[in-house]
């Protein structure tokens, strides 16, 4: 089941499913009922031995059991300083952190802020969810590629796989027309406005032009965007913005809340990138570790830039941030850079729906297929162009990130959760061994355990909040 079998441990074989040679009875029994015993190793951290001999350990966040899984695993490439800094740039990149002061003004400043804390644990919280349950259908199917997609298929059948995929999809080309609209009404707003090159080149045209050029083009250039020019601007025509601390609201009313709500989960689940991330590193066992210290970087960065952009244009805030900034020749160039980062990162996040809708409708056989996947391409091009025509950024990054991205990691991580809690609720039906151990005495866990009920509540949360914010979109 996977290349750990050829690993030396002592001069011989290492068993994957008896993987800690150091580890010693300490004559406890685990109250599981089926005759595990509690092993402890020399660094203090306990194992449990089944009956038959198999070693296996409880998975943190999910609490069900599995073999060792490192065993199993194939390690990447990226050192864990590598990772961590992909996954930040996973999680900030796009138009999402732009909106953050927008948010806090729909939300209030201490209502936006909780709410960023608050999605930015949670999505850390379920993308661990996420990683154990694909981790434990590794061990049990010996495959270490796994998608999204292939792990809700595995838990929910046929009709769950084809949910994450269209969720998935949807979710892609909904980033692509937030990207697509923010192109349009950035080059737009320049273009109506005198003394910038924009103007000069193209006076006057509509964001939907600028739209079709953007969607016939991919610059070959890197990156330019940077937090710190609102942040200087904003300083030098706000300076007593101490002052407004104590004028601005806290909290708003529920409808105002949820028009950005969804803003916030589109920034920090990033659910459909991480399995690949995971993948790629030398040290997997360490990526947790790597995707908290990532989540409380974006916590504290966003929720600082997105209370400062609030408290320099108060009531005035846009929901993109740079609509608030002059129309001076450096902000001009700046906002040109941040659209030739959109432009640039518009196929990377095309990628995804790309490989869905290609895998799904010409297979493998993709080489031989350059006429069908150029009609694909454009076709997604061409629908993220239409959904685009909303010309609202925040809006569009609303529906995308309260709907489908409330779904993809608020309600199907705990739900997988739950279905590994019963599948492999215990030692002697632990994930990965095909021998099934009996209970000879009762030691079920309780279907309203703190696991169990954190679970429930977070599916809650989820569904929750898509209803929400579907209502407030479309009642506005």
């Amino acid at each position: 089941m996977g290349g750990g079998g050829e690993e030396k441990a002592g001069g011989r074989e290492k068993d994957p499913l008896a993987p800690y040679d150091d580890a010693i009875f300490t004559g406890e029994m685990y109250k599981s009922g089926d005759g595990t015993k509690v092993l402890e190793r020399r660094d203090g951290t306990k194992v449990l031995q089944r009956a038959d001999g198999v070693q296996v350990v409880k998975v943190q966040c999910s609490g069900f059991y599995c073999v060792d899984v490192e065993s199993f695993q194939k390690p990447g490439t990226e050192s864990d300083l590598s990772t961590l800094v992909t996954t930040v740039k996973v999680i900030v990149g796009g138009v999402a952190p732009l909106l953050m002061p927008w948010c806090i003004k729909n939300q209030g400043l201490l209502g936006g802020t909780l709410t960023i804390v608050l999605v930015g644990i949670l999505s850390s919280f379920t993308v661990k969810q996420l990683v154990e349950y694909r981790d434990a259908v590794s061990v049990e199917t010996g495959r270490d590629d796994l998608t999204y997609v292939d792990v809700a298929k595995h838990a929910f059948g046929v009709l769950g796989g084809t949910a994450v995929f269209g969720m998935t999809l949807v979710n892609s080309l909904g980033i692509c027309a937030a990207y697509s609209a923010f192109i349009g009404t950035t080059l737009s707003s320049l273009s109506s406005s005198e003394g910038n090159i924009i103007h000069s080149l193209v006076p006057e045209l509509s964001s939907n032009g600028f739209q079709l050029a953007a969607a016939a083009l991919i610059l070959p250039m890197n990156a330019l965007a940077s937090k710190c020019v609102d942040l200087t601007y904003g300083f030098s025509v706000t300076p007593d913005i101490f002052e407004r601390l104590f004028t601005l609201p806290l909290f708003t009313s529920p409808v105002e809340y949820f028009r950005s709500f969804g803003v916030i989960p589109l920034l920090f689940c990033v659910h459909f990138a991480v399995l690949p991330i995971e993948r790629s590193m030398k040290n997997r066992q360490a990526f947790p570790e790597v995707l908290d210290r990532a989540t409380f970087a974006c916590i504290l960065a966003n929720s600082l830039f997105g209370v400062l952009g609030f408290l320099f244009f108060g009531e005035e805030t846009s929901s993109v941030v740079l609509d608030n900034l002059g129309n001076g020749s450096f902000l001009t160039w700046v906002k040109l850079s941040l659209v030739l980062d959109m432009l640039v990162s518009y196929p990377v996040m095309l990628t995804s729906s790309r490989e869905i809708v290609e895998n799904a409708i010409l297979g493998s056989e993709t080489r031989n297929s350059l006429v069908q996947r150029l009609l694909i391409r454009t076709m997604l091009i061409s629908t993220a162009f239409l959904i685009a025509q909303i010309n609202d950024v925040g809006k569009i990054c609303n529906l995308v990130g309260g709907v489908c991205q409330c779904a993809l990691a608020f309600m199907i991580p705990p739900a997988l959760a739950m279905r590994a809690s019963k599948n492999w609720g215990r030692p002697g039906s632990a994930a990965g061994v095909e021998q099934t151990i009996p209970q000879r005495t009762a030691g079920r866990v309780s279907p309203y355990s703190p696991r169990s009920m954190l679970a429930y509540f977070i599916i809650f949360f989820g569904g929750f909040s898509s209803l929400a914010t579907l209502f407030s979109c479309f009642s506005h």
